[in-house]
């Protein structure tokens, strides 16, 4: 899913009738990054919505435990299914409202570790114009030391309408592909770990490529996978 600044349609995309409608007695949980959870207002938006810490930097950091899996692993064990954005900060930083380009960052790996383990299929799912709705200030180096040191890209102030923090009313677009089956691999190696996060970033460039022509404005954007 494309995050842009926030991924709003993370929280919203899968509440509505149309979600209901296409997708009946399918029980999505929003995952969010940790650092979500520590931010006032923003921390109560969240869990107001049914999100969860989904611990975004074990997709980064994935063999270090600087955090657990846990909140991942017991929606998956309940039955559930996730929703994440897993590019996670890098992905942010990339966003801008641009219909020549739209980056994804493609080096996470721990969310198909976690697919193998427990049998749960990958469904690529990409949003159009979510990074049109607000723009961050760019400042790569520095948002990316901070990010390094603190797991947060500062400075960071999104803005949208009249230069404020109003989002901008732009037409959000989810396309949702066809479910890539998983086996259940208790112990997946690294051959079947790469295996799969091919065939989920194929599927994706795939459904990316035959929904944009439905798209205004996007019929000529190219999608962009950045692996560093």
């Amino acid at each position: 899913m494309s995050s842009g600044i926030y991924p709003l349609t993370i929280f919203w995309g899968t509440l509505g009738k149309q979600w209901q409608k296409f997708f009946p007695g399918i029980e999505v949980i929003s995952c969010c990054a940790s650092i979500i959870f520590y931010l006032p207002l923003v921390r109560e938006l969240s869990m107001w919505v049914g999100a969860r810490d989904g611990k975004h930097l074990v997709l980064i950091l994935t063999d270090i435990s600087l955090v657990s899996k846990r909140s991942l692993e017991d929606a998956l064990s309940e039955g559930k299914s996730i929703l994440l954005v897993p590019g996670g900060e890098r992905e942010m930083r990339e966003s801008k409202p641009c219909h020549k380009e739209t980056v994804l960052v493609s080096k996470r790996y721990g969310f198909i570790r976690l697919a193998l383990k427990h049998g749960a299929h990958l469904v690529p799912i990409f949003t159009f114009g979510e990074t049109h709705i607000l723009t961050n200030i760019r400042a790569p180096r520095i948002q990316e030391w901070f990010q390094k040191r603190l797991f947060y890209g500062f400075p960071h102030f999104p803005y949208g309408r009249w230069f404020s923090p109003i989002p901008r009313p732009y037409a959000l677009t989810m396309a949702v592909g066809t479910p890539i089956s998983v086996s259940k691999i208790e112990n997946p190696t690294e051959e079947d770990v790469l295996q799969y996060h091919k065939l989920y970033f194929d599927s994706l460039v795939e459904l990316f490529e035959k929904t944009k022509v439905l798209v205004p404005g996007y019929e000529d954007c190219k999608l962009v996978l950045k692996h560093h």
